[in-house]
């Protein structure tokens, strides 16, 4: 009974880490659209200046 126990734990562990793995891959995904959007957002006053 204890093997299955540590089995399930770690099971579940695993599956907690991927949906970090993800959470971090969305958020950095969002974090360069926005750091696009931002930029782009910018040029028009770089050629104003210029």
């Amino acid at each position: 009974m204890a093997p299955i126990l540590a089995f399930e734990h770690d099971w579940r562990r695993q599956v907690v880490t991927d949906m970090d793995v993800v959470h971090a891959l969305l958020t950095l995904v969002r974090a360069l659209r926005e750091g696009g959007g931002r930029f782009s957002r910018k040029k028009p006053l770089i050629s104003e200046f210029s």
